[in-house]
Parts: structure tokens; sequence; C-alpha cells
């Protein structure tokens, strides 16, 4: 934009001589208002497309959309370097009309992902694989956090480095692969922050 202005002022000033002053000064200034109009309205613009998605779905970190499901609020508790396992933490809805099942996750920095469920019984923690995974009926938000269900990485290849957001896959029986950028928090972390 600001290269057709100043081309538009370019021609007036090269007709200057031509032109009586005060027809090239109103040139210049009409020039001018209508620069700063179209800037104006383009500007607006920006803000409206900017401001809406238009239905379409924006993508943030931590954040991913499969069809009805969503996922928001993702994330990885740091862990040390030499850690062999590490959890992952999200919430799933369902927007749909008929129940997903999350049945599976993947990461390129471990060897197995499973879904874990953790509970206290006698005093003492229990966690384990879900087999049959987490489903999530229609209109339901599941939430996966610290103390409760998780993700769990495991035979990590590499500890993923705090301040990184790393690739994970989420496998759903109905949406299928759902890939979400997850951040990595600081070690020992009981939230994203």
């Amino acid at each position: 934009m600001c290269v057709y202005i100043n081309f538009a002022l370019r021609i007036l000033q090269s007709n200057h001589e031509r032109l009586p002053k005060h027809a090239a000064t109103q040139l210049a200034d009409d020039a001018l208002m209508q620069g700063r109009t179209i800037i104006f309205a383009l500007v607006l613009a920006l803000t409206a497309a900017l401001s809406t998605t238009g239905g379409v779905a924006q993508k943030k970190v931590g954040s991913a959309r499969a069809g009805d499901i969503s996922v928001s609020e993702a994330w990885i508790r740091g862990v040390l370097p030499v850690a062999r396992v590490a959890s992952g933490y999200l919430t799933v809805t369902n927007r749909g009309s008929v129940p997903d099942t999350l049945i599976g996750v993947r990461a390129p920095f471990a060897q197995l992902g499973q879904i874990h469920t953790m509970s206290v019984t006698d005093g003492v923690m229990i966690m384990s694989a879900l087999d049959g995974g987490i489903t999530i009926g229609p209109g339901e938000t599941v939430t996966l956090s610290p103390g409760g269900l998780h993700l769990m990485f495991m035979d990590l290849t590499e500890a993923p480095p705090v301040g990184s957001t790393q690739p994970v896959v989420l496998e759903f029986a109905r949406a299928g692969d759902l890939r979400v950028d997850m951040p990595v928090s600081k070690i020992g972390a009981i939230s994203v922050d």
C-alpha cells in the first residue's frame, strides 16, 4: 500500500511544475486522503479477519482439533535429563453426537506411550495403563491432570527439554490421529504455567 501512495506522490511531484500551485497541492491532499482511507479500510479488514476464525479452528500450542474432537491445555511435565518416563496432561472435548475413545498416544521422544490412571488404595499410589482407553461421550469433556488420568511416555529416547514444544499424536477410535504440539513445563510442575 505504501508503495502505491509513494508512487502517486512521485507522479504528483513530477507534474508539480506543470500544474498551478493550488492544483498540485489539492491533488496531493486528495491522494493522501485516499491513501489514508484505503489504509484504514485495510486495517479494519485485517482486524476483522484476525478476530474471527470463519469456522476454521485456529492452531495454537497445546490445542488441536479433528472432526468433533478438540484438545486444549495440553502440556508435558518437565523431567531431569536422565529420566526414563514423562507424563502429559490435557483436556479433550467431544462436540459430536457419538462417543469417541482416546485409545493411544505416541511421541518421537518415547519408545512407548500409554494412557494411565492413578489412584491411592490403602495409602499406596497405584498407577496402571487403561487398556480400553478413555471414552469421551457426546458433549462431554474429560481432563487428564496430575494425580488422575494422564498420558505416560516411557522408555524415553531423550528427555523433552524444558521450554520446548513436542509433537504428540493422540489416537482416537473415530477421529483418527490428532497431532498436538505440547509445551514442556518446568520440572515437577503441577500445571503448564
